[in-house]
């Protein structure tokens, strides 16, 4: 069984499986749809954490919060041979506080940030609380992100998220919602009722993904490379 509290391994799988990705990179279009025009928190699915690569179009340096969790070192490895910015922490417990502190920081000073929201065990697709306790305290907004393809070249891998990956040549739009502020003096039961509206935002974006995926690709295009 390979061990991936081993350093070695982790910096072998983690070098490996970026350089799979370079090389799907070229093959790949993410096309970001309703891009922010300030920094924010982005909010994405487990599920659909590859569409960070789409999320420099604003031109802010991008932070990307990640698990202490075994498989989070993997991906901690790879997110920095991207060239993005690791904060290892836990948006469902805000008890890491040197992670939860060091990201809003960054936030606060003209970072912006991406969360996995329902990570990092589930249940799937259902919004936690972390992202708008954060975006609380980085008086920044959320802005709810949804990665759709209609196409099977965009897998969806086993597991409890049902994690989707490029397959040769792939085509996908990164759908952002509405800015999401949250009061900086919200109580208990406005960060529940925020957290709700992160919730449908996404389920919102989910429905209207279909028709905006025909728009942005109806004549065929291939626009640019941004995975």
């Amino acid at each position: 069984m390979v061990r991936l509290s081993n350093e070695g391994t982790v910096q072998l799988l983690g070098s490996l499986i970026y350089r799979i990705f370079k090389i799907q990179s070229y093959m790949t279009e993410f096309v970001p749809i309703n891009v922010p025009k300030e920094n924010c928190i982005y909010a994405i699915w487990h599920a659909h954490q590859l569409s960070v690569h789409s999320m420099k179009n604003n031109g802010c340096p991008l932070n990307v919060m990640i698990s202490h969790s075994r498989d989070g070192k993997i991906v901690a490895k790879i997110t920095k041979k991207w060239g993005l910015k690791v904060v290892r922490a836990s948006s469902a417990r805000l008890g890491c506080i040197s992670g939860s502190k060091e990201f809003v920081e960054n936030i606060q000073n003209g970072d912006s940030g991406a969360i996995m929201v329902d990570g990092p065990r589930g249940p799937k697709e259902v919004v936690k609380d972390g992202v708008v306790k954060l975006a609380k305290m980085a008086q920044k907004p959320i802005v709810p992100t949804y990665l759709y393809s209609p196409h099977k070249t965009l897998l969806t891998l086993p597991g409890w998220d049902g994690l989707r990956v490029p397959f040769f040549i792939t085509k996908a739009v990164v759908i952002h919602g509405e800015p999401i502020y949250i009061d900086e003096n919200a109580s208990d039961e406005d960060i529940e009722q925020y957290r709700q509206k992160v919730q449908d935002s996404m389920e919102q974006l989910k429905e209207i993904a279909p028709q905006k995926f025909k728009e942005v690709f109806r004549f065929g295009i291939w626009k640019r490379k941004n995975f």
